[in-house]
């Protein structure tokens, strides 16, 4: 147990504002789970019940490759809210009200969309409006979001507001105008997450196949492979195939992210 908090204050210290502290049992579950497919791998590719305890360890490989996921997926659903928000703050505007005012409108409005629902954003909001209430600039809180969250959409936004209060400019208009620019670029990276979900599954889906097949072959025929588990260069050949396997996978995933 001991350790399982001390990864939790490792972790603290060193992740951003996306990942969570790991839920009691979480870390054991997920560790559990990449030990079993690590040791699976290495059964298939080494035939090997000597080599499965040391791929027990690896299992620990799956805990922050999991956070990430965890937090990707985090990340994702504020955005859509960041695009919910702008609308609000866009509605509002137009019809004559204060930043101030528009962004107490836009977290009344994103809480009954999300049936009273305390999601990251609306704390957020929520703490936005009980700073700028205390006479607060509202770029300034703003600024300190996009470095907490390290989100570029929330950067524009406060950098827009804060041009607009140091030169005078319409800061209706402006803002009306970045709200349109950002919704658009939300949509289109919308858009393309939607359109490249088949490929990254058949990405994925790709990487794995020759796991499969080996053991496909190895179950069917398993003569046939001896020469790869009972000699030294079959075991180069396995070693090196993996390797490959790996690889793939990982350029695979970096391919796909799509940014904007």
């Amino acid at each position: 147990m001991a350790f399982w908090e001390k990864l939790n204050k490792q972790q603290t210290k060193t992740v951003n504002y996306w990942v969570e502290p790991w839920r009691k049992g979480e870390a054991v579950l997920v560790f559990l789970l990449g030990a079993i497919f690590s040791a699976f791998i290495v059964w298939v590719f080494y035939a090997s019940w000597f080599l499965l305890l040391p791929a027990i360890p690896i299992g620990f490989l799956a805990l922050p490759f999991y956070k990430k996921i965890q937090a990707e997926k985090k990340k994702e659903h504020f955005l859509m809210q960041v695009k919910d928000m702008l609308y609000y703050l866009s509605v509002s505007l137009s019809a004559g009200k204060s930043l101030e005012s528009a962004f107490v409108d836009a977290s009344a409005s994103l809480r009954m969309q999300y049936g009273q629902k305390t999601t990251n954003l609306l704390r957020e909001i929520d703490s936005l409006n009980g700073r700028v209430r205390i006479r607060e600039p509202v770029e300034v809180v703003l600024t300190e979001l996009a470095e907490k969250t390290s989100l570029e959409d929330v950067r524009s936004l406060a950098d827009v507001i804060a041009i607009c209060k140091r030169t005078g400019g319409n800061l209706v208009e402006v803002m009306q105008h970045s709200v349109k620019i950002l919704r658009e670029k939300m949509d289109i990276h919308r858009e393309m997450e939607t359109a490249w979900a088949a490929k990254k599954l058949e990405q994925r889906i790709l990487c794995v196949s020759p796991v499969f097949l080996v053991l496909f072959i190895k179950l069917g025929s398993g003569d046939f492979l001896d020469p790869l588990y009972t000699t030294v260069a079959g075991r180069m050949v396995m070693t090196l195939a993996l390797v490959l396997v790996g690889v793939g996978f990982f350029i695979g995933e970096k391919v796909m992210k799509v940014k904007i």
